[in-house]
């Protein structure tokens, strides 16, 4: 009896085993369809995606319908009687245009020109004849020139005045005078006090930096070459400067554009191609 008893408690045993197994792979399986259907819609998602960057870049641009027998855009027009579709014209006239002359292109004339002029020597105006030569007009040949960026310091001679008289002591004197007994001239007032730094060289790095895409490590070299020491770091902290100065004036530029009753701005979401964020 003990005997039967122990088998009898091993074969259930076997059996809660056997379904915790069959529990487990349930689970699994469940997990791996999740899996399947999830990877299906990423799946599906990537093939549209696909399908519509080739058509982006392959495809028809334009989406005008050419050919006969279209039908309404509603479905409700009517023609009406006796009127029959315009006939086709037989061309398209287009316009004339002008077509670019050959060769060297001229000059801007906006730019200005430094006139040299160039003669011959005083000997050759002598005709063999014995009589002098005669001017008859002039070729004009043009060459553009370029003048690298001019480098200078302003150096600024602050003048002092004094009284040798009385030493400053007829400025300090009551109801006489209130202005300081040793005047210095003011100088000119800088976007950047305490700083070597001008207008003028501010907007040519500035320029440099965000309309021609010159990193700060290639303008100090550039810089470099010419003589100046100006280090990237200097730059970088100039633009700081320069954005926290300027703050009043992009808080008016803001008022300006919401004063208007239309405000028109460009709200295109972009599409993650990549699935990242940095795309």
């Amino acid at each position: 009896m003990e005997m039967a008893a122990a088998i009898g408690d091993e074969i259930k045993n076997y059996i809660l085993q056997i379904e915790n197994e069959n529990k487990e792979l349930k689970h699994a399986l469940d997990e791996n369809t999740k899996q399947r259907k999830e990877l299906e819609a990423e799946n599906q998602r990537l093939e549209e995606r696909l399908r519509l960057a080739l058509f982006r870049q392959f495809g028809r641009a334009s989406e005008r319908f050419i050919g006969k027998g279209q039908q309404p855009l509603f479905g409700n027009e009517e023609i009406p009687d006796g009127k029959a579709e315009p006939p086709e014209p037989a061309g398209i006239p287009v316009k004339a245009h002008i077509r670019n002359a050959k060769g060297r292109k001229p000059i801007d004339p906006k730019i200005p020109r430094r006139e040299i002029p160039i003669d011959i020597p005083e000997e050759d105006k002598q005709c063999a004849c014995g009589h002098p030569l005669v001017c008859i007009g002039e070729d004009i040949t043009e060459r553009l020139v370029i003048i690298p960026e001019q480098v200078y310091v302003e150096q600024y001679h602050v003048k002092k005045y004094a009284c040798h008289h009385c030493e400053g002591s007829g400025d300090v004197r009551p109801k006489v005078c209130d202005k300081p007994a040793v005047r210095t001239g003011k100088v000119p007032e800088t976007i950047m006090p305490g700083s070597i730094a001008t207008a003028g060289l501010l907007s040519f790095i500035f320029v440099k930096k965000y309309d021609d895409h010159v990193p700060y490590y290639r303008q100090e070299a550039g810089f470099e070459r010419i003589g100046v020491n100006i280090s990237r770091q200097d730059m970088s902290n100039w633009q700081m400067k320069t954005g926290n100065r300027l703050e009043p004036l992009i808080e008016k530029l803001k008022a300006h554009v919401k004063s208007g009753s239309v405000m028109q701005m460009d709200e295109t979401p972009m599409m993650r191609i990549f699935g990242s964020s940095d795309a």
